[in-house]
């Protein structure tokens, strides 16, 4: 369009030319080297201004707003969530986007005249990008997920759609590609399937649990009963150590039920060097030869209010933790202080009124770099490999250092270790108020206990240490039995004790009916863990199943005191 107005333009000066020249006669008094010259400066004066006005200036307002327009297109590339890079037909980096150099850690000086295998990580083989680039080839473009190297050297997941772009004559340009940094959501993946792995653990973990509760009840128990008939010293040492195997045992199966939120957790004042010292020994003897074990313990018993299942599970988690962290060091200690500080000694006593109790776990392990530590309790996230860490380590210990109304401080060096403070309040109970082991409480009143359970043996020998604390007994082998034989002596009965899972109609059903006959009925439930579907109201007493006789006499007595004549 241009040419032709040009070409108009230049034809009607040139005729406007002839005329005034023509009207003028210069054509006749000039010479034809004259005329010609002043013929030429007549048609540039006349045309230059139609040509500026009508060509020159409609191209160069063009011009510039095409600039503009590819201004706001760069502007738009290099503020794109996406990383984007362009590439000429050979491969070579023409343009990379703000992104991009966010998210590989290359510069746009230092990637461009480069080509994109300066990304390559190594993970994928030569036929992978073959066909990547025989997909481009015969469709034009490619997508799928890479991972590929940031400058720095850390490898991450991308999510990369790659398409070529052709000329006129359909021959390639350039390749234009699109690049997405899909690290977290590969974690939040890894986290949810980690998390459905756990949830089906936890399943499994209560059903077993269930049923070897059952079975250490009935040899706790058994233990009981037989001490009532033995007086030979090594035989009655030989059954205190079955009893305390089992409760070793109970322990064990506690801190399985952590992770799927199902235990009954019991907190009292116990103290803290006695757990630690125990859970010591347990730990001591797994421990692999080449590691050196030093400890360093107060003689002070260190009251606390808490649950010594955990306390120990926290401990264990620590040490094991630890052991882990030496692999590659050639210093291998674990050393564990604890100690107290007295109120107001040192920091971390904000609300503290009888000081703190203070376990410390150190190793000379290849410690942890400073962008992981502010991530290490988080949930699932770990610095150990998938086949030997969860990443649940560390965030259960959390969480039961603050449900203990605790603090853990970690701190760490690469290359040197790393240490773990835990600061418990302790207890107004001091070490002359601590509970002696408890006696066998027998029955003041003869009374009459319905016992109802699923399991013959734990039913059978429930009730035969209950009869021998003078108590009448009542059994029932499920909810509907119980029931029952509820309805036929709810006279005499003066308190119920029931496990909570059974077939036909379970503990807590049960229960609800009874008290719809008898409203103010004593209830103590047996449970290894939470049921889920029943609340079971705070005047009924929820006991942890194995439980020792001698803790069960006391519980029956404190309910059944003042109470012991059945309500009519």
């Amino acid at each position: 369009m241009y040419a032709l107005l040009l070409v108009v333009i230049v034809v009607g000066s040139e005729y406007t030319v002839m005329w005034l020249l023509n009207v003028s006669k210069w054509d006749i008094l000039l010479t034809d080297e004259v005329g010609g010259i002043v013929d030429a400066l007549l048609l540039i004066a006349i045309s230059a201004g139609p040509i500026y006005y009508f060509i020159f200036k409609p191209i160069l307002r063009n011009s510039i707003k095409q600039q503009q327009k590819l201004n706001n297109l760069v502007e738009a590339l290099d503020g794109a969530g996406e990383g984007v890079i362009i590439t000429d037909s050979t491969g070579v980096i023409d343009y990379v986007n703000k992104s991009f150099q966010r998210v590989t850690g290359y510069s746009a000086e230092e990637a461009i005249g480069q080509t994109p295998k300066i990304l390559q990580s190594g993970k994928h083989s030569q036929a992978f990008y073959t066909m990547m680039w025989r997909s481009i080839s015969q469709k034009g473009d490619w997508e799928g997920e890479v991972w590929n190297k940031r400058k720095n050297g850390e490898i991450y997941p991308e999510r990369l759609h790659i398409k070529s772009i052709l000329d006129h004559h359909g021959r390639v340009k350039c390749y234009v590609g699109v690049i997405s940094d899909i690290s977290e959501e590969k974690q939040r993946d890894k986290m949810l399937r980690q998390s459905q792995k756990m949830e089906t653990i936890g399943i499994l973990t209560s059903g077993v649990a269930h049923n070897f509760n059952n079975m250490l009840a009935a040899i706790t128990g058994k233990c009981y009963l037989a001490k009532r008939y033995i007086t030979e010293p090594a035989a009655l040492s030989h059954i205190t150590s079955i009893e305390n195997i089992s409760d070793e045992a109970a322990l064990l199966v506690g801190q399985l039920l952590s992770y799927s939120h199902e235990r009954t957790h019991v907190k009292h004042n116990v103290s803290l060097r006695d757990i630690i010292v125990d859970a010591t020994n347990a730990v001591s003897l797994a421990m692999e030869e080449h590691i050196e074990f030093i400890t360093d313990y107060t003689d002070e018993p260190l009251m606390i209010y808490g649950d010594p299942s955990e306390i120990k599970q926290v401990f264990i988690n620590l040490v094991t933790n630890a052991c882990d962290a030496l692999e590659g060091s050639d210093i291998k200690w674990v050393t564990v202080t604890l100690k107290g500080l007295k109120r107001g000694e040192g920091a971390h006593q904000i609300g503290v009124d009888f000081g703190l109790a203070c376990l410390t776990v150190e190793d000379t392990g290849i410690g942890i770099n400073e962008s992981d530590l502010e991530h290490i309790c988080d949930p699932f996230f770990t610095t150990k490999s998938a086949s030997t860490g969860t990443g649940l380590g560390l965030s259960i210990t959390k969480g039961i250092v603050a449900a203990h109304l605790g603090e853990m401080v970690i701190s760490s060096q690469l290359g040197q270790g790393t240490k773990v403070e835990i600061f418990f309040p302790i207890s107004s109970l001091t070490q002359q108020q601590r509970l002696a082991p408890a006696e066998t409480k027998h029955a003041s009143v003869q009374c009459t206990i319905l016992i109802l359970d699923d399991e013959p043996v734990v039913l059978m020998t429930l009730s035969e240490s209950l009869q021998g604390l003078g108590y009448d007994v009542i059994k029932g082998n499920d909810g509907e039995d119980g029931l029952r034989k509820f309805e036929a002596h709810k006279e005499s009965i003066a308190l119920v004790i029931s496990d909570v899972s059974m077939p036909h109609m379970d503990g807590p059903v049960a229960v609800a009916l009874m008290r719809e006959i008898k409203p103010h009925l004593p209830v103590i439930l047996m449970t290894s863990y939470r049921h889920k579907t029943m609340d079971y109201g705070d005047d009924i007493i929820s006991i942890p199943k194995p439980i020792q006789i001698q803790q069960l006499s006391h519980i029956i007595y404190s309910v059944l005191d003042g109470k012991s004549h059945p309500e009519k």
